[in-house]
Order: C-alpha cells, then sequence, then structure tokens
C-alpha cells in the first residue's frame, strides 16, 4: 500500500511539474515510451530493480539512455527516482502519471478479455457503445485469454460487463426453468 501511496505522488508531482513548464504533450509521449522499453527490455527492468547496484551507475546508464531522447523534465525526473530510491517503481509510476492523464482527459481504459482476437469493426463496436453506456471516450486493452470459450469480459474500473457464451447460456437457462 505504501508503494501504491509513493507512485500516486511522484506521478501527481511529474504531472504538475510538465503542466507548470508547458511540457504535457512532450513528457507524455515520452513517458510512454520509458514505459514501452521497460516493459520490453529485461535489463533495464533489472537495473532499476536490483538494490546492489549503485545509484551513480543508475543515473549514468540511463543518462546514457535517455539522454537527448527525453525531454530534460523527464529525465530529471528518473534521476530524482534514483536519488530518492524510488526506481524500483518506477514502471509504475510512469503507468500512475498515464491513469491521471487519461482520468483527466476524460479516457477510461476497458480491460477486455476474449476468446479469440477481436476485429477492427468488434472493437470499434464495443468502444462505441461503452462509451455511450460509460458517458466518457473509452480505448481498449484486448487479451486473448483460453479461460474464455466464447465471448468477452470487459472492465472498466469496477465495472464488469460479462458478455461470454457461459454466462449467456446461464441466464437462457435461468429464463426457461423460471428460477
Amino acid at each position: 500500500m505504501r508503494e501504491t501511496s509513493v507512485s500516486q505522488r511522484y506521478a501527481r508531482a511529474l504531472l504538475e511539474a510538465a503542466e507548470s513548464q508547458k511540457t504535457l504533450d512532450r513528457v507524455s509521449r515520452d513517458v510512454a515510451g520509458v514505459i514501452d522499453l521497460i516493459d520490453a527490455s529485461e535489463d533495464l527492468r533489472r537495473l532499476l530493480e536490483s538494490p546492489m547496484i549503485h545509484p551513480k551507475a543508475k543515473r549514468e546508464a540511463l543518462t546514457a539512455l535517455f539522454s537527448g531522447k527525453v525531454a530534460p523534465l523527464t529525465l530529471n525526473f528518473l534521476m530524482l527516482l534514483v536519488d530518492r530510491r524510488r526506481e524500483r517503481v518506477a514502471g509504475e509510476i510512469l503507468r500512475r502519471f498515464v491513469a491521471y492523464l487519461e482520468e483527466r482527459e476524460g479516457v477510461v481504459t476497458a480491460e477486455v478479455s476474449a476468446s479469440q482476437p477481436l476485429s477492427q469493426e468488434q472493437k470499434e463496436a464495443m468502444i462505441q457503445r461503452l462509451s455511450a453506456y460509460l458517458d466518457r471516450r473509452v480505448q481498449l486493452k484486448v487479451e486473448v485469454s483460453t479461460k474464455i470459450r466464447g465471448g468477452f469480459v470487459a472492465r472498466v474500473g469496477d465495472l464488469v460487463f460479462d458478455g461470454t457464451l457461459e454466462t449467456q447460456l446461464q441466464q437462457l437457462r435461468t429464463r426457461l426453468v423460471g428460477v
């Protein structure tokens, strides 16, 4: 729980700093790129998470990796995380930053688990229906799950939209039996 509150504070601080410096668009692109890099690179994750690597070495590695490629504010923020020994939760902090930015812009993310990949038409229809229901802009994060035999489950925060074949059959069974 403590890491969550730390992540929230740092993410809000980055958002406020980017706003005050009028670099929010650039920083948000940088953050998305850094998140992608952390997700893709096992070496970078190990560098950030290892307590055995000296902070000076981490600073040098991050400077070599990101200098000239991200906004000065983004690089300074990463250095601050290293200085404050928060680099191991950098991914969580940066994801919270993105969530705060999306929340502010009225965008929600629907996490969709489907039995098979969704076509572009299916994605657009789902976005349209969820947006109308929630009265907010919706973006989808779709994953294929072998646990679902047919249909999909969409989660937006605490709301769950269950369109699985099993649920539909259960509802039909209940109506037919009258239970």
